[in-house]
């Protein structure tokens, strides 16, 4: 009686209040749930969402896979064989890059067409740029240019490769012309994480991109020029760095530490070939790179370390590999990569000088074989030992598959609600070429 009592009053309630018209006017949206989000929060939720691209699930799983780094529990000791499946970028794909950065950025750019913003619409336009980058660098065709219209399409194609790349480089092109507006409505400031609404940065950034995304095209044609231009154009130092910034409680840490010490310790560590190259090198880095017990990344992956995104050393090395295919003079930029890889290490200048002088050679193995040290924690190590085969890796003995995996499976909830997700045949599609790597 006493329920049936409770019942009939919450129903005499609920019809009295919809009798009455104006009510709950101006209650019925939840304080919780916004109709409406300004641009300064969609762009700082959005750099973190790219963050977590870039220091996440692709980043772990391809270090294990270049042998930088070694799964030691769980599901990473599976990946040091190769059991990569289409469970493991789940969250990747969908909240991070679809529902997380790519929505975001697609709002900031609806909202400064319509407020007549082009300063906020370029910096939206980069990150766009540096978020479709890293996801079609491990799945190859994605969609985009049909993505990201809610129900109106549910079962967005799949653009090619070569189509997001042509995509990646308009928007730097178009980003770029954003931020050289002489007005904005509103412009990014503390919003922005990454560079405080430095609209010179973010033009340095897009350059600096552009030079990097033209790299990766080294086996489809010369774009020797195209990268020198860019680079010309980019990062003049390190001041000049695309950092991901970190706080040190752990919701807000760096994303190395919040999983190497804070939720999976011990489940990667810092051991494999590159640890055992750096060795032979007599390598000074070793213990910035790595704890005692190798279960730590003392210099990057401490709670407050910065995550990098885009950095003056990885666009050393851009320059050198440029000069080494042309037979030019690769060790001068290589040098200035490998110091500014000491000096974001904290290496002393004695030691680091020494390794330089031992060790820097004028060719394009030697270009390589640096940046792959330097660039780990960062996807850019697969990329450049797809494209270039070194430095020269042996696959794990005991591997589901006989190679070394060259892209990432698409999750399975592309299969399960996207007809037009293409057919791989897993698990020997991990040695499918994306399109740039054929």
């Amino acid at each position: 009686m006493k329920k049936f009592s409770i019942y009939s009053l919450i129903l005499t309630f609920f019809f009295a209040l919809t009798a009455c018209d104006g009510f709950l006017e101006g209650y019925e949206d939840s304080p919780n749930e916004p109709q409406d989000v300004p641009m300064s929060s969609l762009l700082t939720q959005g750099e973190v969402f790219t963050y977590f691209l870039y220091g996440d699930e692709l980043t772990r799983t391809s270090s294990i896979i270049l042998q930088q780094m070694t799964g030691a529990d769980r599901q990473f000791v599976a990946q040091n064989r190769y059991v990569i499946g289409s469970g493991d970028f789940e969250t990747t794909w969908e909240f991070n890059a679809y529902a997380g950065a790519f929505n975001n950025y697609r709002i900031i750019l609806e909202k400064a067409e319509a407020a007549n913003a082009p300063h906020y619409a370029g910096v939206a336009r980069i990150l766009t740029a540096m978020s479709l980058g890293i996801m079609t660098d491990c799945f190859g065709d994605i969609p985009y240019s049909e993505a990201l219209r809610g129900n109106d399409n549910l079962t967005p194609k799949y653009d090619s490769q070569e189509e997001i790349y042509n995509t990646i480089f308009d928007l730097l092109d178009q980003g770029i012309s954003d931020l050289a507006a002489s007005s904005s409505s509103l412009s990014p400031r503390a919003d922005d994480l990454i560079y405080g609404g430095d609209r010179e940065k973010w033009t340095k950034l897009a350059y600096s991109l552009k030079a990097r995304y033209l790299n990766h095209l080294s086996k489809k044609g010369d774009r020797n020029a195209e990268i020198l231009a860019a680079i010309s154009n980019g990062f003049t130092s390190a001041a000049d760095d695309a950092l991901g910034k970190f706080q040190s409680a752990v919701p807000q840490s760096n994303l190395w530490y919040q999983f190497t010490v804070v939720d999976r310790e011990g489940y990667m560590t810092q051991n494999g070939f590159m640890y055992d190259l750096m060795e032979q090198l007599n390598d000074p880095r070793v213990p910035f790179y790595r704890t005692e017990d190798l279960s730590g990344l003392p210099v990057l992956g401490q709670a407050t370390s910065p995550l990098l995104l885009m950095t003056y050393m990885e666009l050393k090395f851009i320059e050198a590999e440029v000069r080494a295919r042309q037979n030019g003079d690769a060790a001068t930029p290589l040098r200035e990569g490998i110091q500014a890889s000491m000096d974001l290490m904290g290496v002393p200048a004695d030691q680091a000088q020494a390794f330089i002088g031992a060790t820097v050679q004028n060719t394009l193995q030697s270009v390589m074989t640096h940046k792959y040290i330097a660039m780990y924690t960062q996807l850019e190590s697969w990329t450049d030992w797809r494209r270039t085969g070194i430095p020269t890796l042996t696959p794990a003995a005991d591997g589901q598959i006989s190679e070394i995996p060259r892209r990432f499976p698409y999750p399975q909830s592309e299969y399960l609600y996207n007809p037009n997700t293409p057919t791989l045949d897993f698990p020997n599609n991990l040695t499918d070429r994306v399109w740039w790597d054929r």
